[in-house]
């Protein structure tokens, strides 16, 4: 008889499949305290971004701890939607928000389609990528792709859409879906770092949501036959550094081995390691503190501006505070411009710019 798992959760669809059978399985994990921080940072914003839109005329259902959980099997699967844009509830968006959705969005909205919203911060170099591209090419955003198919693809399964017409279920939520769905996701992306919003908006795709569900089935089928699958990854990968398993991964034991099998290799002088591990040290601690510094000179600015205002101009005994509103920047509008060329046939111009030696300094495993 096969072994039974609990459901594997819908946001983590794109991870190592090694990583997802260890927690099915119930493998003890080596927590990351700066992961938890990230996600808890994450989940504490979600209201906060809801109610900022919802003041501009976004109104959305089933938030919070009404969030809808969706299911689906082969295998067991669960999620939980950050909610959704009801069309009934649309009266009009504020000027700001409207101009920053997609208009395919507002035209589902007018023919009173309602839409599954799924909201996702980023930090400002995340942020820039999705604004211009949306979960395309990028290494992180594009494992979005796999959490927000997934739900959606159970969100439209017979049996749910049977439960949005049920007079129960009306009758429960006082809340209806307007004519019905919309074939797409608007994905809100908040910019942490600068407050801005962005929006994209996806079109559902069974295809790669039957692709998911069978590399997720055959994972699964290992595990029932009692065996763990091959990692995914090659310990090189940015998921494998915060990793809870990494300590019993294969991937990174070989990954180890080579490492240390290099640095007896190593044709250095003691002395000249001693300077190559104290200056990669170095590099590392100053680059944690300027991540540090950098956050805090946003915190100052922020108590400045409080205690202040802005515009303001602040004399101490030491320095001279000007506190101005900058203006925001014109600049080209990437996406717009790449539509233009493919809509008339023409070439973006483009230039080369000068090289640079490029770094990249990591701790080992086992090592930090």
């Amino acid at each position: 008889m096969a072994q039974a798992l609990p459901p594997i959760r819908m946001s983590s669809s794109a991870y190592c499949r090694l990583k997802i059978a260890h927690g099915l399985v119930g493998t003890d994990r080596q927590e990351i305290p700066a992961n938890r921080m990230k996600l808890k940072r994450g989940t504490a914003l979600e209201p906060v971004i809801l109610e900022e839109l919802a003041e501009a005329g976004m109104v959305t259902e089933f938030t919070g701890s009404q969030q809808l959980e969706v299911v689906c099997g082969e295998p067991y699967r669960v999620g939980h939607l950050d909610g959704i844009v009801v069309a009934d509830q649309v009266q009009g968006f504020d000027t700001w928000l409207e101009k920053l959705l997609p208009q395919e969005f507002l035209d589902d909205a007018a023919h009173g389609l309602s839409v599954m919203l799924e909201v996702k911060t980023m930090n400002d170099n995340s942020w820039k990528h999705f604004n211009r591209k949306g979960l395309n090419n990028h290494p992180w955003l594009s494992t979005y792709e796999y959490q927000i198919q997934s739900y959606y693809h159970c969100l439209v399964t017979p049996e749910i859409l049977e439960m949005w017409n049920s007079e129960d279920f009306l009758d429960a939520t006082e809340v209806g879906v307007g004519t019905g769905l919309s074939d797409s996701i608007l994905v809100c992306g908040f910019n942490k770092s600068t407050d801005q919003f962005a929006f994209q908006y996806i079109k559902g795709d069974k295809k790669f949501f039957d692709h998911i569900s069978g590399q997720l089935q055959e994972m699964v089928d290992w595990v029932q036959s009692g065996e763990m699958p091959a990692p995914d990854r090659d310990g090189r990968h940015f998921e494998c550094s915060d990793c809870a398993y990494a300590y019993c991964c294969p991937a990174i034991e070989q990954l180890l081995e080579t490492e240390n099998e290099e640095l007896e290799a190593t044709e250095l002088e003691d002395e000249s390691a001693k300077a190559a591990e104290a200056l990669a040290v170095a590099y590392d601690v100053a680059r944690e503190q300027e991540k540090i510094g950098k956050a805090r000179k946003g915190d100052i600015k922020d108590e400045l501006v409080t205690a202040f205002g802005s515009p303001a101009k602040v004399i101490t005994p030491s320095f001279r505070v000007n506190l101005s509103e900058v203006a925001g920047r014109t600049m080209i509008d990437d996406k717009a411009l790449e539509e233009l060329a493919e809509k008339f046939g023409f070439e973006i111009p483009t230039k080369q710019t000068k090289g640079y030696t490029g770094i990249s300094v990591l701790p080992r495993y086992g090592v930090k």
